[in-house]
This record gives C-alpha cells, structure tokens and sequence, in this order.
C-alpha cells in the first residue's frame, strides 16, 4: 500500500507482467491521494511487514529520501495490517458501488418525473381551460 505516483504506477505494471504462475500474486494497491499519506507499507505473504516513512521525496538518493522504517516478522503484526488494508479496500469498493447505485437511482427518478410529467401536462391545461369558462361560482 503506498501513495501513487508515476514511477510506482509503472513499477507496479511492470511487476503485474512478470507474474507467470498463479501462485505468484502481486497485489499493488495505492491509498488515495486525497489522504495526503507519507508512508508505505509493503507486507509478503501474509508473514512480512516493512512500513517506510517518506522523509523528503525530492531527494534522488532512497537512503535521503526514506525516514523511519519499522519491520515485523511477528504474524500477528502482519496479519493486523493486512486485516486493516483488507476492510479498507472492501469499503472502498463498496463507497464506488454506492455512488454509481445512486447515479443510476438520480437518472431513473429524473426519467421517470419526466414521463409522468409529459401525459399530465396536456390534462393540467384542459382543466385550466375548462375552469376559466366556467361562470358559475358554485361549479368551480
């Protein structure tokens, strides 16, 4: 899990080409950009975990570029950060369904206004009509 960029993204797309069983699986997810992150967290095999604070992305050398990295061999750590990560993306999934049910939701109430607004609209100035000739206080 890390911030995107484009030097990540192709890496990332270079790594998905290479996979050549299906018993090797890498899995490159990105946290959204709008959470402003400065950490990567890359965990193997559900057994390894190696979380990297982003100290100064300017700098082209890793070893100025990188802060403070701790590493866990330890499962349970490993499988809490996977655990987190794995609720994470099924909610994000599940907020991206959400907004595209509510879209299609918007554009059926606003076909079906319309259609029931078009018949009606004929029988609205019939009856305006209709009232307007009337002299009869008590008939209106």
């Amino acid at each position: 899990m890390t911030p995107p960029n484009e030097q990540i993204i192709e890496t990332a797309k270079r790594l998905g080409e290479i996979q050549q069983s299906p018993k090797k699986k890498i899995d490159v997810r990105f946290i959204e950009p709008d959470l402003q992150t400065k950490v990567s967290i890359l965990t193997v095999d559900r057994k390894l975990c190696l979380a990297v604070e982003l100290k100064d992305d300017t700098s082209a050398a890793s070893h100025e570029t990188m802060g403070l990295a701790t590493y866990s061999n330890s499962k349970p750590t490993v499988l809490s950060y996977v655990s987190i990560f794995e609720s994470l993306w099924k909610q994000t999934e599940l907020y991206e369904r959400l907004k595209e049910s509510d879209k299609i939701k918007d554009e059926f109430i606003d076909i079906a206004a319309h259609e029931l607004r078009t018949p009606i609209q004929p029988i609205l100035g019939l009856t305006e009509i209709l009232r307007s000739n009337i002299q009869d206080p008590r008939q209106q």
